[in-house]
């Protein structure tokens, strides 16, 4: 009955509704995708203050704690600096480089100085720290979830996979800080090889509802295709089969008005 439908002009024609139903689908995906308006924006500053004062020794990084700017003096030890490797800046592979700095009471805090780039194969070299006391300011982080950065196993000396306290307390012979704080200022003033971390950011989302209306519409066309191709096909069977049997057409043609009735 429908063996019509295989021959090369019917053929043709399912590959077009094929084309079509694609290229709804596309228009569609690209009119939601310009609907969807992003809009990043730095988190807003908070007024510095000392370290202590917000995340005593030994205490824990609290939610409202984290992301606030804080200040803290002590002396860096460079012997044991640290790169985490994969870091990517401005789509370039690299390195973070973290060291201890260790406060009069023997405390130290984990400070991510920066950036460098690099990869497992170009490793860089470490810049040194400033001798002396040193007085830093930075954003207050959570610690990295090792999880978040598995191991790629058999890691060179030097590195660690994730910025964790729970591991660095096995690196470093001083009790740490909760977290890390990442540098935004120094006195003296930072190593301009070690690239600073951009800021954290926001998004918020908005949407266009005239492109999500065209988004929207394609999609039906996208439906409405292949079912009035469906329907053609099905006229032109009924069609031809009331050509090869006239007695039937009456019955045919009522059968196909009751339908459109319903």
């Amino acid at each position: 009955m429908y063996r019509f439908a295989l021959r090369p002009r019917w053929l043709l024609g399912h590959l077009l509704v094929v084309l079509a139903v694609a290229v709804c689908c596309a228009l569609g995906l690209w009119q939601f995708d310009r609907a969807r308006q992003t809009e990043s924006r730095p988190l807003p500053a908070t007024e510095t203050a000392e370290l202590a004062e917000v995340l005593p020794p030994g205490g824990r990084l609290t939610e409202t704690a984290a992301g606030r700017s804080v200040r803290v003096t002590g002396r860096y030890d460079g012997e044991r600096q640290l790169l985490v490797p994969d870091r990517v800046l401005n789509d370039r592979d690299g390195f973070y480089l973290i060291a201890p700095l260790v406060t009069a009471d023997g405390t130290a805090v984990t400070v991510n100085r920066g950036w460098l780039p690099g990869s497992n194969d170009d490793v860089p070299e470490v810049p040194p720290v400033p001798g002396g006391e040193v007085t830093v300011t930075g954003r207050l982080t959570p610690a990295e979830s090792p999880l978040d950065y598995p191991s790629r196993g058999g890691l060179p000396e030097g590195q660690v996979n994730a910025i964790n306290g729970s591991a660095l307390v096995n690196l470093w012979p001083y009790p740490i800080y909760d977290g890390h704080v990442e540098l935004t200022g120094q006195d003296p003033a930072p190593d301009p090889a070690v690239a600073p971390l951009p800021p954290p950011v926001t998004e918020r989302v908005s949407w266009d509802w005239q492109n999500l209306g065209y988004s929207g519409q394609w999609w039906v066309f996208a439906v409405i295709a292949p079912y009035f191709w469906w329907w053609t096909i099905r006229r032109e069977a009924e069609d031809r089969r009331a050509a090869e049997d006239p007695a039937g057409a009456p019955a045919a043609a009522a059968a196909t008005g009751a339908r459109q009735d319903r």
